[in-house]
């Protein structure tokens, strides 16, 4: 027997160094990164929107938009959106950062999915976690 690692499991551990946090994005990971999906705009998906603030509990991705996104055919999954852009919301979602934690708005929107860099240290099998530029957002 050889000790030699399989090169599907060298691809895995330079993906997870390679993109470990996504200020430094790469080609595989990050808000520059390649488009893996795109939300077009006619789809209008609704979705929720909350400010993560600092957590005692959890310092992942906070001070930052966040979309929560539950489709119609699987109530128990949850996509998670971190806003690349924040500049499309201009002024008009600051008031979510005087929101307390866990309180959200109502939005429809789209945009690009890009790979997130890191995930958080503990997700359910059926979340996900993705970075976004938006292309459009509306309060509902």
């Amino acid at each position: 027997m050889t000790n030699k690692l399989p090169y599907h499991y060298l691809f895995l551990i330079f993906l997870f160094i390679g993109c470990n946090n996504d200020d430094e994005t790469t080609a595989d990971c990050g808000c520059d990164s390649v488009i893996i999906t795109t939300i077009p705009e006619s789809s209008t998906l609704s979705a929720k929107m909350f400010y993560k603030h600092e957590s005692p509990k959890d310092n992942y991705y906070i001070n930052k938009f966040w979309i929560e996104y539950t489709p119609l055919n699987c109530g128990n999954c949850q996509h998670y959106f971190i806003i690349c852009n924040e500049n499309i919301l201009a002024n008009n979602y600051e008031d979510l950062k005087e929101l307390k934690t866990g309180e959200k708005i109502d939005i429809t929107f789209s945009g690009n999915i890009k790979l997130i860099c890191e995930l958080p240290n503990a997700w359910l099998a059926d979340q996900t976690f993705e970075r976004i530029v938006l292309t459009s957002i509306e309060k509902k």
